[in-house]
Protein backbone atom coordinates (compact mmCIF):
# COMPACT_ATOMS: atom_id res chain seq x y z
CA UNK A 1 0.00 0.00 0.00
CA UNK A 2 1.20 3.56 -0.59
CA UNK A 3 1.05 6.85 1.09
CA UNK A 4 1.24 9.22 -1.57
CA UNK A 5 1.08 9.91 -5.65
CA UNK A 6 4.33 11.28 -6.57
CA UNK A 7 3.61 13.21 -10.34
CA UNK A 8 7.09 12.60 -12.62
CA UNK A 9 7.39 14.01 -16.18
CA UNK A 10 9.33 16.59 -18.47
CA UNK A 11 8.95 20.13 -17.84
CA UNK A 12 5.72 21.89 -18.77
CA UNK A 13 3.97 18.62 -18.25
CA UNK A 14 1.30 19.55 -15.80
CA UNK A 15 2.86 18.32 -12.96
CA UNK A 16 2.02 21.22 -10.60
CA UNK A 17 -1.61 21.95 -12.01
CA UNK A 18 -2.66 18.46 -12.20
CA UNK A 19 -0.90 18.00 -9.01
CA UNK A 20 -3.03 20.67 -7.27
CA UNK A 21 -6.34 19.49 -8.73
CA UNK A 22 -5.61 15.93 -7.79
CA UNK A 23 -4.77 16.79 -3.99
CA UNK A 24 -7.57 18.74 -3.94
CA UNK A 25 -10.17 16.29 -5.32
CA UNK A 26 -8.85 13.60 -2.89
CA UNK A 27 -7.80 15.44 0.03
CA UNK A 28 -4.58 15.12 0.54
CA UNK A 29 -2.09 17.78 0.87
CA UNK A 30 0.01 19.11 -2.31
CA UNK A 31 3.51 19.24 -1.92
CA UNK A 32 5.75 20.79 -4.89
CA UNK A 33 9.14 19.61 -5.03
CA UNK A 34 10.82 22.60 -6.91
CA UNK A 35 8.35 25.17 -4.32
CA UNK A 36 10.38 24.20 -1.41
CA UNK A 37 13.56 24.00 -2.92
CA UNK A 38 13.05 27.71 -3.91
CA UNK A 39 11.82 28.38 -0.38
CA UNK A 40 15.25 27.05 0.80
CA UNK A 41 17.21 29.40 -1.12
CA UNK A 42 14.52 32.16 -0.93
CA UNK A 43 15.26 33.05 -5.41
CA UNK A 44 13.54 31.39 -8.33
CA UNK A 45 15.15 28.06 -9.50
CA UNK A 46 16.30 29.92 -12.44
CA UNK A 47 18.43 32.08 -9.79
CA UNK A 48 19.22 29.01 -8.10
CA UNK A 49 20.59 27.51 -11.11
CA UNK A 50 22.45 30.98 -12.07
CA UNK A 51 23.68 31.47 -8.63
CA UNK A 52 24.58 28.43 -7.34
CA UNK A 53 24.34 25.52 -10.26
CA UNK A 54 22.56 22.52 -11.01
CA UNK A 55 25.21 20.79 -8.77
CA UNK A 56 24.15 22.43 -5.78
CA UNK A 57 20.39 22.23 -6.50
CA UNK A 58 20.66 18.73 -6.88
CA UNK A 59 22.20 18.35 -3.92
CA UNK A 60 19.57 20.15 -1.78
CA UNK A 61 17.23 18.04 -4.28
CA UNK A 62 18.49 15.56 -2.09
CA UNK A 63 17.40 16.07 1.47
CA UNK A 64 14.35 17.70 0.05
CA UNK A 65 13.38 14.16 -1.23
CA UNK A 66 13.84 12.68 1.59
CA UNK A 67 11.79 14.58 3.87
CA UNK A 68 8.65 14.00 1.25
CA UNK A 69 8.97 10.59 0.89
CA UNK A 70 8.07 10.51 5.06
CA UNK A 71 4.47 12.42 4.16
CA UNK A 72 1.62 10.85 4.48
CA UNK A 73 -1.61 11.36 2.51
CA UNK A 74 0.21 14.20 -0.11
CA UNK A 75 0.52 14.63 -3.85
CA UNK A 76 3.77 15.38 -4.57
CA UNK A 77 5.31 17.29 -7.91
CA UNK A 78 8.61 16.02 -8.78
CA UNK A 79 10.65 18.44 -10.40
CA UNK A 80 11.31 16.97 -13.78
CA UNK A 81 14.73 16.55 -13.45
CA UNK A 82 14.39 14.44 -10.25
CA UNK A 83 14.49 11.18 -12.52
CA UNK A 84 18.50 12.06 -12.87
CA UNK A 85 18.75 11.74 -9.23
CA UNK A 86 18.89 7.54 -8.21
CA UNK A 87 18.59 9.03 -4.47
CA UNK A 88 16.04 11.18 -5.02
CA UNK A 89 13.81 8.82 -6.83
CA UNK A 90 14.35 6.03 -3.95
CA UNK A 91 12.94 8.54 -1.59
CA UNK A 92 10.27 8.74 -3.91
CA UNK A 93 9.20 5.01 -4.90
CA UNK A 94 9.44 4.24 -0.77
CA UNK A 95 6.36 5.88 0.07
CA UNK A 96 4.63 6.53 -3.05
CA UNK A 97 2.70 5.00 -6.55
CA UNK A 98 4.64 6.97 -9.34
CA UNK A 99 2.78 8.46 -11.98
CA UNK A 100 4.51 9.63 -15.10
CA UNK A 101 2.51 12.38 -17.02
CA UNK A 102 4.10 12.08 -20.83
CA UNK A 103 3.33 14.76 -23.27
CA UNK A 104 4.38 13.82 -26.67
CA UNK A 105 7.35 16.00 -28.35
CA UNK A 106 5.36 18.43 -30.31
CA UNK A 107 3.43 19.41 -27.26
CA UNK A 108 6.05 19.66 -25.29
CA UNK A 109 7.46 21.92 -27.90
CA UNK A 110 4.43 23.95 -28.14
CA UNK A 111 4.19 24.54 -24.36
CA UNK A 112 7.60 25.34 -24.16
CA UNK A 113 9.45 27.28 -26.93
CA UNK A 114 9.39 30.83 -26.56
CA UNK A 115 8.73 30.32 -22.49
CA UNK A 116 11.64 32.05 -20.70
CA UNK A 117 10.89 30.88 -16.76
CA UNK A 118 12.75 27.37 -17.43
CA UNK A 119 16.16 27.54 -16.58
CA UNK A 120 17.91 25.05 -18.72
CA UNK A 121 15.99 25.78 -22.02
CA UNK A 122 16.91 29.35 -21.22
CA UNK A 123 20.43 28.87 -21.34
CA UNK A 124 20.51 26.94 -24.17
CA UNK A 125 21.44 28.18 -27.70
CA UNK A 126 19.04 25.87 -29.18
CA UNK A 127 16.11 25.72 -27.24
CA UNK A 128 14.24 23.14 -29.48
CA UNK A 129 17.37 20.42 -29.96
CA UNK A 130 17.53 20.91 -25.67
CA UNK A 131 14.16 20.11 -25.58
CA UNK A 132 14.17 16.87 -28.25
CA UNK A 133 17.31 15.76 -26.91
CA UNK A 134 16.24 15.74 -23.13
CA UNK A 135 12.59 14.62 -23.44
CA UNK A 136 14.04 11.38 -25.29
CA UNK A 137 17.00 11.14 -23.21
CA UNK A 138 15.17 11.07 -19.59
CA UNK A 139 11.71 9.39 -21.36
CA UNK A 140 13.65 5.98 -20.37
CA UNK A 141 13.99 6.86 -16.91
CA UNK A 142 10.53 8.13 -16.67
CA UNK A 143 9.08 4.86 -17.43
CA UNK A 144 11.72 2.83 -15.46
CA UNK A 145 10.45 4.66 -12.36
CA UNK A 146 6.92 5.04 -12.71
CA UNK A 147 4.16 2.70 -11.68
CA UNK A 148 1.73 4.03 -14.09
CA UNK A 149 1.84 6.17 -17.09
CA UNK A 150 -0.96 8.79 -18.41
CA UNK A 151 0.01 10.38 -21.63
CA UNK A 152 -1.84 14.00 -21.28
CA UNK A 153 -0.84 15.47 -24.48
CA UNK A 154 -4.55 16.02 -24.96
CA UNK A 155 -6.27 15.61 -21.61
CA UNK A 156 -7.62 18.76 -19.65
CA UNK A 157 -6.69 19.09 -16.13
CA UNK A 158 -9.91 17.44 -15.01
CA UNK A 159 -9.94 14.14 -17.71
CA UNK A 160 -5.78 13.61 -16.05
CA UNK A 161 -7.19 13.77 -13.01
CA UNK A 162 -10.50 11.28 -13.14
CA UNK A 163 -7.67 8.80 -15.04
CA UNK A 164 -5.60 9.09 -12.06
CA UNK A 165 -8.09 8.62 -9.80
CA UNK A 166 -9.22 5.66 -11.81
CA UNK A 167 -5.98 4.27 -12.06
CA UNK A 168 -5.01 4.46 -8.52
CA UNK A 169 -8.07 3.90 -6.76
CA UNK A 170 -6.72 0.39 -4.39
CA UNK A 171 -3.26 1.40 -4.63
CA UNK A 172 -3.71 4.28 -1.91
CA UNK A 173 -4.03 4.25 1.38
CA UNK A 174 -6.66 6.82 2.20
Amino acid sequence: MYHNIALIGFMASGKTTIGKELSRRIGFKFIDTDSLIESIFNMPISQIFDKYGEIKFREVEIEIYRKVSLEKQAVISCGGGAVLNWICMQYIKKSSIVVYLHVSLDELMRRLLGNDSRPLIKSSNNKEAYIRMNALLREFLYIYYADLTIDVSTLTVNQAVNEIVNCTGGLIEY
